[in-house]
């Protein structure tokens, strides 16, 4: 949904290792998308917005927050084209790193940014992520109020993204991206022993969840999505049973490096989603699969944990809301070892410094 960017600047609160936001009042409104004419609205936003269960969806519509047309919209109401939808959340953005986006180039004169983005953050406000996305970071806390973003990393991924200040250079270097003359080079940190030759991995993926991204390996997906992943050994790290390697990726549709690492039996080690083995089984997905696993057909939301008590008011849901609420995850935990390190277009060359998690010798704490 489209955002008012009049909503006022939340408070910001830091605890170690963690950036977090007071909840607050936040008014949505858009119009009606051609995939939601003729259904229910209750099941458009709790299939579209899974953020939040189908029970809290249909205690909002019931109290009246959300209107179509200027008009109470009741759980049933049926949405219909040109519809005007608008509603009013108390909004819960979830809490990322307190490691701040780094830039590392501004380009004043070609009009370009080149950062440093930490994993947790997503690049555009989704869900209930808004404040807390790179968009309006860059705009509150480095005063750039029209960005234009190009390489959009995956929330949980860290490391290089270019970004045009002016529409003109957005189109030039989008075109770039698009036709495959960008070199990238991201580095990994995998399960397991990877293979000390290179591996080359050209296997088709197939998007089974528009709303996540969530690609698998699949023969359909050939047409419509090529592929192309080559992967280089740096280091093998037995203590963990880890290996860090360097990726340089062709084409790129959405996850890929991490659907062809888990392709191989090499997945992120601490990838949430293609390294969880109540999801994909034993094998945690190697070779493929030949059907959609059903735990996909969910994934952990807002509501799947136990709500826990807040320090500050004892209780278990919010008193403005009556959202469940949820401890602080843990720093580590905010991000993968997945981190694009290097950027080749014709702007120049580009690096990061490599992350923590790749370095030899490195400790992890699980």
């Amino acid at each position: 949904m489209s955002e008012d960017l009049q909503t006022p600047q939340p408070t910001q609160g830091f605890i170690p290792g963690i950036r977090k936001l007071t909840p607050y009042w936040h008014p949505y409104t858009t119009m009606a998308k051609e995939r939601w004419l003729g259904r229910e609205i209750l099941e458009v936003v709790s299939t579209e917005f899974r953020d939040r269960s189908m029970e809290y969806y249909k205690y909002a519509l019931e109290s009246g927050v959300t209107s179509i047309n200027g008009r109470p919209a009741k759980p049933d109401t049926i949405i219909r084209n040109g519809d005007r939808i608008e509603n009013v959340v108390h909004r819960h953005e979830p809490p990322i790193t307190s490691t701040p986006v780094k830039i590392i180039l501004h380009d004043g004169q070609r009009g370009f940014l080149v950062i440093n983005k930490p994993g947790s953050i997503p690049v555009h406000a989704t869900g209930r992520y808004y404040h807390h996305s790179l968009v309006q970071i860059l705009r509150n806390d480095f005063g750039f109020d029209k960005v234009y973003t190009i390489n959009r990393l995956d929330r949980l991924t860290s490391g290089l993204m270019i970004v045009p200040l002016n529409a003109d250079l957005a189109r030039s270097l989008s075109a770039e991206f698009v036709n495959g003359s960008v070199h990238k080079e991201y580095i990994a940190r995998c399960k397991g022993e990877f293979p000390v030759d290179e591996v080359v991995c050209e296997e088709p993926l197939l998007t089974v969840d528009r709303q996540m991204g969530l690609n698998i390996v699949h023969p359909e997906g050939k047409a419509s999505c090529p592929a192309k992943t080559v992967f280089n050994r740096i280091r093998y790290d037995s203590n963990t049973h880890t290996t860090v390697v360097r990726c340089i990726v062709f084409w790129f549709p959405s996850h890929q490096i991490r659907v062809h690492l888990q392709y191989l039996g090499y997945p992120i080690a601490n990838d949430p989603i293609y390294s969880e083995e109540r999801i994909w089984g034993p094998n945690l997905g190697k070779g493929g699969v030949d059907i959609i696993p059903s735990a996909l057909v969910r994934l952990p939301t807002m509501e799947a944990s136990e709500p826990a008590v807040d320090p500050d008011t004892g209780t278990l849901y919010c008193p403005e809301c009556y959202l469940p609420l949820h401890p602080d995850p843990r720093p580590e935990n905010l991000y993968i070892f997945l981190h694009a390190f290097k950027y080749t277009t014709s702007l120049g060359c580009f690096e990061t410094e490599m992350p923590e998690w790749a370095s030899e010798g490195w400790e992890w704490t699980r």
